[in-house]
């Protein structure tokens, strides 16, 4: 699985008349996010989906998982459902998948 981390920008920047934008900080504190892919089998996408369904009611709820960057528990959240590719089927079923997902790691 590969992923990318992106924090939320908390600065406001404002323009002046003449000069250098004043910026301050807009919260004090902020998400990450976590855009991710990986290949699951037919089962792994089936829990991936009745995760994120049933478990989190479609994304709405929270979930505890460990941060990558401290290894630390944290609280999660979807920032959207899951996308999936289908990249193959024995003819009846798709036994692998390439899913992509958003998640926000929460302060």
């Amino acid at each position: 699985m590969g992923f990318t981390i992106t924090p939320q920008d908390a600065t406001i920047r404002t323009p002046m008349s003449a000069g250098p934008p004043k910026s301050r900080p807009r919260f004090s504190a902020t998400v990450r996010e976590v855009t991710a892919t990986a290949y699951l089998s037919g089962a792994q996408y089936a829990d991936l989906m009745s995760f994120y369904k049933d478990d989190l009611s479609h994304g709405s709820l929270p979930f505890t998982q460990a941060d990558p960057e401290t290894g630390a528990d944290a609280s999660w959240r979807f920032a959207g459902p899951p996308s999936a590719m289908a990249l193959r089927s024995d003819g009846t079923k798709v036994d692998l998948w390439d899913v992509s997902f958003r998640m926000q790691v929460l302060p």
